[in-house]
């Protein structure tokens, strides 16, 4: 089950965590640019450590990288009009899309996924319950 939670978490990370220009924190920064993988926790525990991936968002397209190789590309769509602020997520790895909620945070971009068919987009940046993933990125 370890495993298969792990494989999981790896196609997440290959996802877009949205690149709009008007996506901004308080301080004016947008999430365009390179993100470098903080942390990333499943039902309550780590899963991947600092450094293990790093995401380049482009305005409506992101490319993921793990150990300077490109694993995976796509797209997203963003809804900013509810809190906390949503996205769906449209891999090239995966079929269909993944539900996500995010927020730019001290310098970080905060991104908790809901996978898993039946899993529900998550309401709260919580990784402790099933079918929920936390994933915490800070700026290259």
């Amino acid at each position: 089950m370890r495993h298969l939670l792990t494989a999981i978490i790896l196609l997440i990370l290959t996802l877009p965590l949205m690149a709009d220009d008007e996506a901004a924190d308080t301080k004016g920064q947008t999430v365009q640019g390179t993100w470098v993988l903080q942390s990333a926790i499943a039902e309550g525990s780590t899963v991947l450590t600092k450094g293990a991936a790093e995401i380049t968002l482009g305005k409506e397209t992101y490319l993921t990288r793990m150990s300077g190789n490109v694993v995976d590309k796509g797209t997203y769509i963003e809804n900013k009009n509810q809190k906390p602020w949503r996205m769906d997520l449209v891999s090239k790895q995966l079929d269909g899309k993944l539900q996500a909620i995010y927020k730019l945070e001290k310098g970080q971009l905060i991104v908790c996924y809901a996978i898993g068919k039946d899993t529900m987009r998550p309401k709260a940046f919580d990784a402790g319950r099933p079918g929920v993933v936390l994933i915490t990125y800070k700026r290259k």
